[in-house]
Parts: structure tokens; sequence; C-alpha cells
């Protein structure tokens, strides 16, 4: 589901190329500097003030289905990957700025940037690292399972275990057990 677009027609964010870029980086730092340090850094220069109004005003809030879980690997993943391609973004925009110090303040962005993406990728690891135990867990239990329905010697037997199996697929399918 998908957020609804509000798009105001004096807003500067809101008519910008960079709109959706902006919010993401928004949504993954909650650093309203960062947004505008951005902006500027792609050519779209746009005050603090009106980043802000955009950011708190022009902004539909997540539904409760939208709300990400920020501990999960996958979400995790995705986190980085923004974080890192905003960098990256940064990162060629100060082979075009003149000035030192729009090239300082850039650099700055992108070690700030480093940092989060560092964090997350450290964040990543440990999640990845408290989820093999578990995932070691279900595919045990699996293989148990399986070899105890070969064994069976009834037909009923043998449903009840596989529709078990099926049972834990579908409920615990995030763990890849499937193998």
């Amino acid at each position: 589901m998908s957020q609804p677009i509000i798009h105001h027609p004096r807003c500067r964010l809101c008519r910008s190329a960079l709109r959706s870029d902006a919010e993401q980086l928004y949504r993954h730092t909650g650093n309203i500097s960062r947004v505008v340090e951005y902006l500027a850094a792609e050519g779209d220069a746009i005050s603090y003030n009106a980043v802000r109004n955009h950011l708190q005003s022009h902004i539909a809030p997540d539904t409760p289905e939208e709300v990400r879980d920020i501990s999960t690997e996958e979400s995790l993943k995705e986190s980085a990957s923004v974080v890192e391609s905003l960098m990256r973004s940064l990162a060629k925009c100060a082979d075009k700025q003149t000035s030192w110090p729009e090239k300082r303040r850039t650099a700055e962005a992108v070690n700030r940037l480093a940092s989060n993406a560092a964090g997350i990728r450290l964040k990543l690891s440990q999640v990845t690292i408290k989820g093999a135990p578990a995932a070691h867990l279900f595919a045990s239990l699996k293989e148990i399972m399986c070899d105890e329905a070969n064994k069976a010697s009834s037909p009923e037997i043998r449903q009840s275990l596989n529709r078990v199996l099926d049972q834990l697929q579908h409920r615990c399918g995030h763990l890849d057990i499937s193998a």
C-alpha cells in the first residue's frame, strides 16, 4: 500500500524532481539538514524552512501496515542501499562544485552518510548473526520431520507430518526453510 501524494503547487520541494529521494533520505535519517545539503549538492537549493515545512506538512503519515521494523534484515539492507546510493550521488556532486566551502559541506555530508551506512551495516550483521540459530533450528526441525514422514508406515501420519511442514513453511517462510 503506497502513500497518497500530497502536492502543493507553491511548495518548492513538492515541485522538485528530487522530492522522492529527499523524502526517502528524511525517512532514513530523520535529519532535515541532511536533506537540505543533499538537495543543494544535487543543484536544487531549497531553504531549510521550506524543506522543513514540506516534510512536516506535505508527506502523508505512515499507516501501521507501512511502518517497517527497522531491525529486520531486509529493511536494514534496503536502508543501507539507500544511504550508500545517496552517498555516491553526493560524492559525484562534489566533483562539480567549484568553491571550497561547498566542497567541504558536501564532504562532511558524505562522511555523515558513510558513518550512517557503517552503523546500518553493523546492525545488519548483528541481526543476521542473531537470526542464524533460529534458521538452523527450523531447518533441523524440517529435516527431522521429513525423515519421520518418510519412515512412517501409515499414510495418515505422513499426511499429518506433511501438513505440519506446510504450516511451518507458511508461518516461517521468511526464514527460508524450504531447502
